[in-house]
């Protein structure tokens, strides 16, 4: 605006220099002149504070009536006396583009027209006016150059501004997802990103993963409804909370969404068609507009997905899932600059998770026995001692296979194997999520139930016996020898509030049942 003003005001200094110079013209001899432009200063001014709206036509009105005074007061016959109707073209560009330049331009025309009426040969007239239309569309045509220019670099800082705001997202988000070793944590910092205003700002996002030939729905994050969406968002700004800040918020989060999105099993080689299978397997970002709500199966078509982009989060050259976006609520266009943004993210994104479930398997493979699928020694110890320290009441089985060294004597080490991979086995299934099941060593496990009495401890014992008895060794009838089992079983604290106590307890009563002979819970 302060250029414009500048290049306005050397504009009307040269063309009053020419008309001085040429004309021998000296309008400060004219107050009525001078009097009239302070007016319309004055108005101009008033407007400017009390109605800006008609600020603008108010100055192009004002400078047109001033340009037809100084045309009276110049003189009719002048030869550069029609440039004075330069000024309120001038004005008419500045203030509204090159419309308002052709606008006022024709208004000029016939202004000039009316003061001139016969005064002046009709081919002067002509040529004058069409000197003024040349000036005109010189003006505009310059007008519209800068416009397109000070677009473009608009358009310009806006993309440097996104950029920079990307990266700066993505450094955030990767500091935040190098402090954390959980899954479901690198989940809710991924969408959280995805879908905060001060991030990439979708209203709605949700995350797949490819496990074996299923792709299944992990989480999701959204408001279940435009309400509910501007409720959360007037809060965050009210709050001016940072990204880092929600993410590290445990609140309750409406888990509407990501309850539909957990039950989405798409299988990997059927339904070709589903624009999350397609992603994965082209490895292609989709930016979808107006589509079926029920392409993308039948627990997502409750959510209403219709314009929507899925890009695949790609690890190693394998897709390893996708994540689904959409603005629900905002119903904000999602441009091809906001699929770029996301993939970006979503390659960083799919590293970290690939990272974090490498570790958890790492970790899983540092706590599980090798040969029984349950978990080692150690893990067992672990637990014993957090159980103890958080004062939790729990039951510990102790149990032993019995007669195991004669399977080992009569049919060999790799039948011995089979005997401890099915027992292992058998415990997990009768266990399920009650308790966790251990292998203490050799032909020795453990079973830790968190919040069980004595009554149903032994219920779960017994149990295991008689799954145990069901089994199938699968030895072609080789084995002849029957699969029982000798367990022990002890509470804390019950009967011992010392770890060490604790274990020699329920070890003892195991004794009890080999004395017993065999086959028994004690």
């Amino acid at each position: 605006m302060k250029k414009d003003g500048i290049i306005l005001t050397l504009f009307i200094s040269v063309l009053f220099i020419m008309l001085l110079n040429i004309e021998r013209v000296y309008l400060l001899d004219n107050i009525e002149l001078i009097l009239y432009a302070m007016v319309i200063a004055f108005i101009c001014d008033f407007l400017k504070g009390y109605l800006p709206s008609l600020y603008k036509p108010s100055i192009v009105f004002g400078a047109l009536m001033l340009s037809n005074l100084a045309l009276y007061h110049i003189g009719l016959g002048a030869s550069l006396a029609f440039l004075c109707y330069l000024i309120p073209i001038v004005l008419g560009i500045l203030a509204y583009g090159s419309k308002g330049g052709i606008i006022t331009y024709f208004i000029c025309t016939l202004s000039y027209a009316f003061i001139l009426n016969t005064q002046i040969e009709k081919s002067l007239f002509i040529e004058n006016i069409f000197i003024l239309g040349l000036s005109t569309l010189g003006f505009c045509y310059f007008a519209i150059k800068k416009a397109e220019i000070s677009f473009e670099n608009e358009k310009w800082l806006e993309k440097l501004h996104a950029k920079i705001n990307e990266l700066s997202l993505l450094r955030e988000i990767t500091n935040s997802m190098q402090t954390t070793t959980e899954l479901k944590k690198i989940n809710k910092i991924v969408l959280t990103a995805i879908t905060a205003g001060y991030g990439l700002g979708f209203n709605r996002a949700a995350i797949f993963l490819v496990e074996g030939n299923l792709v299944k729905g992990k989480t999701a994050i959204g408001p279940p409804s435009r309400k509910e969406a501007y409720k959360i968002w007037g809060k965050l700004v009210r709050n001016q909370a940072t990204l880092k800040e929600v993410i590290e918020v445990e609140d309750d989060i409406d888990e509407t969404l990501s309850d539909y999105v957990r039950k989405v099993k798409l299988d990997l080689y059927a339904n070709e068609k589903n624009p999350i299978i397609k992603c994965i397997k082209t490895k292609t970002p989709l930016n979808i507009k107006n589509a079926n709500k029920e392409v993308l199966g039948k627990e997502l078509s409750r959510l209403a997905f219709e314009n929507y982009a899925v890009v695949p989060l790609i690890s190693k050259n394998q897709s390893i899932g996708v994540i689904l976006v959409d603005n629900r609520f905002n119903e904000k266009i999602i441009t091809e600059e906001d699929v770029d943004s996301l993939v970006t993210f979503a390659n960083q994104s799919a590293l970290a998770i690939e990272n974090i479930k490498l570790y958890e398997q790492v970790s899983q493979l540092a706590i599980t026995d090798g040969l029984t699928s349950t978990y080692n020694h150690r893990y067992f110890k672990e637990q014993l001692r957090t159980y103890i320290n958080k004062n939790q009441k729990f039951s510990l089985l102790v149990i032993d296979i019995d007669d195991f060294k004669l399977f080992n004597e009569e049919y060999g080490h790799t039948c011995g194997d089979n005997v401890l991979t099915e027992v292992g086995k058998s415990l997990k299934e009768v266990i399920g999520t009650k308790g966790i099941v251990c292998r203490y060593g050799g032909d020795e496990f453990t079973v830790l139930l968190p919040n069980q009495c004595r009554e149903s401890s032994k219920q779960i014992a017994l149990n295991i016996q008689k799954s145990i008895k069901g089994v199938s060794l699968g030895f072609k009838g080789i084995v002849k020898r029957p699969l029982t089992l000798s367990i022990g079983l002890a509470l804390y604290p019950d009967d011992s509030v010392d770890e060490e106590n604790l274990f020699k307890m329920a070890d003892g009563k195991l004794k009890i049942s080999k004395v017993l002979g065999k086959d028994t819970v004690s």
